[in-house]
This record gives C-alpha cells, structure tokens and sequence, in this order.
C-alpha cells in the first residue's frame, strides 16, 4: 500500500509539472490528503503558488480537505490570495461545525468576509452557531445531521438515510436520533440496529429513550448523559423539545482540552500560536504583571492588620515604655518584621518566581525549551524580572506611603519631629529613606524571584526529577532567605552609618519626656512593608 502511494504521488508530481489536472484529479481520489500534505508540504517544499494552483484546480471536496490540513497561519495568508470562487468552492464543502472549527481561530473580519462568500442558508447556519458562547453546547453542536421518523419502516429508513446523505450532505452522527411528525425528539436507534434488521419492522419497535440538552447549557450536562446512556452523542434541542443538533464524544473531549489549555498555558493563550522562545520578553511580563500588581495592591490589606495589632500591643503596655526597651525592640524587630515581609515582598518574590517555574516547565514538557536552550531561557527571564521589578518597586514605593497615611504615621510628622527635637524636613527624608529600602527590597526580591524560578526546573531536570513538584516547596524556602538577607542587609547597610555619625542622635531631655513617641518612631521603620 506504501508503494502504491508513493506511486500516485510521485504521479501527481509529474502531471503537475505537465499542467494536467485532469489526470490529477482522477489520482486524488486514490490518496488521502494528508499523505499528499505529508509529501508535497513537508518534503518538497513548495512554493505558495503552488498551493494556490493546486487549490483552484483540484475538484472541491479534495481541494476542502486539503485547505484544513494547512496551520491557521498559513489559511490566513491564502485566503489574502485565493479569488472569491476559490474560497467558496472550499468552505462550501464543509459540514456547518467543520466551518466554525476554522473560523473561530481567525481574526473577526477575516471570518466575516468568508461568511460573506457562502450561500444565504449556510451563511445564516453559521451565524446563529457564533451567537452562543464557546462555553455553550451550541457553539460546538453539529447541525447537518440526520434524523428520521419514528412510523418509517427499516427499509423505507435505509433509503431516506440514503437519499439524506447524498442530495442534503447530512452525516450520521453516532446515533440516528427520531422524530415524531412535529420533529420532536422521542429516542434514538443505533445504526446497526438497521442493519441487521428485517426491512417490514417498524422504526419505533426498536426506539430506545434518551435523555436531551439545550444550546445553552454547559459541557458538564452533555458529559453526564454520554456517560449514563454510554452513547457516542447526544441530541440537542430547542423550547419546543425539536432537535436542533448533535453533541458527539469527542466535541466534549475537544472542549476539556481547551479548558485544560487556558487553565495550564495562560501565558501562551494570549500569544495563539507562539511557543516561548517566539515571545518577546516584554510579551511575557504584560502577561504576569497585573496579577502581581494585585496580589501587591490585596497585600496592603494585611499590612494594616499587622500595624493595628502593633498599636493594641502598645496600648495594652506589651511593650514602648522605659522598663521594657528590650523586649520592645525584640517583638518589633522579630515579629513584625517576619510578619511583614513574608505577607509582602516574600509574596511578591514568590509569586514571581512561580509564574517563571510554571512558564518554564510547561515550555520544557512541549518541547519548547531543550537543553541546549536552558542559558537562553534563564536570561530571558533576568530580563523579565527587571522589567517586573522595576513596575513593582515603583508601586511599592506608592503603596508604602498610602499605608502610612491610612494608619496615621504620616499626621503624627509634626508631634515624632518635636520628640526628637529635629525639624520635619529631617523626620520626612527618614520616611523617603525607608520607602526606598522597601522599593529596591522589591526590585532585588522580583529579580531573585525570577531567577530561582528559572533555574530550579533546569535543576530538576538535571537530575531528572519532576520540576512541579520541588519548585514550589524548595523555591519558598530559598527565596524566603534571600529577602530576609537583602531586606535586613540593605537596612544595616542605610541605618548603621547613619547612627554611627549621630544622625539619631536625640537630646536626653527629650528622650526622658517623650520615652514613648521615641521609641514609637524607632521601632515603625521594622514593619513598613
């Protein structure tokens, strides 16, 4: 059978070159197209106007056939060049379904315009399916298929089926569904129940009930009754219980699949088409950047929390009197301060870090990413970190102030400078200076984020073991040190010189009289994140 495959084709070769599709057209029903896509598209690399010939010769239905093998991309750039009668010889050979299949993956004025070729009736076909949603039965049921009566007999039924084949191109959809005189939906009965059965019998001897759905109902109920009846499709049908379509099996699995495709490849759904090394690195942070400026902007939230437990701590004399300085600044420094970057820029880092790990790993599973791409990926995503740092530092630097305006901090200026015997200017460049610890914070936490996101599924590779699940456990633990690190290095590395040439420096007299405004204002620099 290989041989006498080969032979066509390579048949087909020379008369195409000889510019006889005459004898073309006599071999191709000989030959499946995707065995003639497999050996004119992929091995001879042909031209585009060979396909364009090829596809205004060929007779239509093989012409159809051929057309739907190519890729949705390269359908688009022939439909820029096929005439008019061309493309309506081929969209008028397929099945309603088959014609939305194709036109819901082009963009709107390309399908519109193809629309626009089609006869009245299919045009309108088509339309009505566009109405309901992707989530909706009735946007994937199919239209053109074939019912029949329930008081036909077997034989009068074989040539209706027949007759409704060849002049109306209906197809038998698993099931042949039956109707009573007013088209409504009264059971099913299986094809090779007609057969094999004697051609005098009733149709409704052999009825078997079904259960039905509506246009508008969701993929779930479809699931349930395929299941329950262990049937290959289900009817569809409109107010008045008139069977209007056909859901089979596989529309139900196609419709999971891309329910699996947007919930796993979110990033890549945005970009149809590109695998990652197609996306630029701005595409890919556009796609993470609003969910962590969210999560960022839920995190203010938490921050109050933590700030007003501090104020019924002190108000309850836990600590910021003179007999408990020390415990003071050990609850300050150990509590708040944990809690505060574990609720923020732990977070941020983290969720940073996860949408690379995932991004990564599902490009390595497709075969996006190999390993001689693993230096390629890891800079890329450096590079996507800094353009996410960057946004969420700035942020952050926004979000710090707001927080302090909210809790207060920033109308207590005025009373913390004249504790301190400093002027407010001095009081205000103490906050600036703390704002920005916390904005670099997240500029070098996102970066880090990044970068152990992108580095632990290679490493998991390396030793061949499942990325999923040692990025998540192992990339909290790491990134967690690194901030902690960064966060309390970058604050000794600001606060200890400044304390060491007297910036702090505060009048005894003061610090007697206002002990507790004092010590207030020492400790709120620990939990501002």
């Amino acid at each position: 059978m290989e041989n006498k495959n080969l032979l066509i084709l390579k048949a087909i070769k020379k008369y195409y070159k000889e510019g006889d599709f005459k004898k073309i057209n006599q071999l191709v029903s000989d030959i499946h197209p995707n065995l003639f896509y497999d050996y004119f598209v992929k091995q001879d690399n042909w031209k585009e106007e060979d396909y364009v010939i090829f596809l205004e010769n060929l007779k239509s239905e093989y012409a159809a056939k051929l057309f739907a093998n190519f890729q949705t991309s390269y359908q688009l750039e022939l439909i820029s060049i096929l005439s008019d009668k061309t493309l309506k010889k081929i969209f008028s050979q397929f099945y309603v379904d088959e014609s939305v299949d194709l036109l819901e993956e082009y963009p709107y004025e390309k399908a519109r315009y193809i629309i626009s070729l089609l006869d009245q009736d299919d045009a309108k076909k088509i339309t009505d399916i566009f109405k309901y949603k992707k989530y909706q039965i009735g946007f994937h049921m199919v239209i053109d298929f074939i019912s029949i009566n329930e008081n036909l007999t077997i034989r009068e039924a074989k040539n209706d089926i027949k007759k409704k084949v060849n002049r109306r191109s209906l197809e038998i959809i698993g099931n042949i569904f039956v109707v009573d005189q007013e088209q409504k939906l009264i059971g099913y009965i299986t094809p090779d129940r007609i057969i094999v059965e004697e051609n005098d019998k009733k149709i409704k001897d052999f009825l078997m009930p079904i259960d039905f759905i509506y246009p508008t109902d969701k993929i779930s109920k479809a699931e349930k009754i395929l299941a329950k009846f262990d049937v290959p499709s289900v009817p569809v049908v409109d107010d008045e219980k008139k069977i209007v379509g056909v859901i089979e099996a596989e529309d139900v699995i196609e419709m999971y699949d891309e329910i699996d495709d947007a919930f796993f490849e979110s990033a890549k759904e945005k970009y149809t088409g590109k695998s990652y090394f197609d996306l630029k690195a701005v595409d890919i942070f556009k796609s993470r950047i609003v969910w962590l400026l969210i999560l960022l902007i839920i995190g203010i939230f938490s921050q109050i929390i933590i700030m007003e437990f501090q104020n019924i701590w002190q108000n309850n004399g836990m600590y910021g009197n003179s007999t408990s300085v020390i415990v003071s600044q050990v609850v300050t420094l150990a509590l708040f301060t944990s809690l505060s970057i574990s609720s923020s820029i732990n977070d941020s880092a983290g969720n940073s870090g996860s949408q690379t790990s995932t991004t990564l790993i599902r490009a390595m599973a497709m075969g996006e990413i190999e390993e001689k791409d693993f230096g390629k990926a890891v800079r890329k995503e450096i590079k996507v970190g800094i353009y996410l740092g960057l946004i969420i530092s700035l942020v952050s630097l926004l979000r710090v102030f707001l927080v302090w305006w909210i809790v207060g901090s920033l109308r207590e200026i005025p009373d913390a400078a004249a504790a301190l015997g400093w002027s407010e200017g001095k009081v205000w460049l103490w906050y600036v200076i703390i704002a920005l610890i916390s904005s670099f914070t997240f500029f070098l936490a996102i970066l880090v984020g990044n970068f152990i996101g992108a580095i632990l599924p290679i490493i998991a590779y390396k030793f061949n073991s499942d990325g999923s699940t040692i990025a998540g456990p192992l990339q909290t633990t790491v990134v967690d040190f690194f901030v902690v690190t960064i966060y309390l290095g970058l604050t000794t590395a600001i606060f200890v010189p400044l304390s060491q040439n007297g910036y702090f420096d505060i009048d005894d007299t003061l610090q007697q009289t206002n002990f507790e405004i004092i010590n207030n204002f020492n400790q709120f620099y620990f939990h501002y994140i």
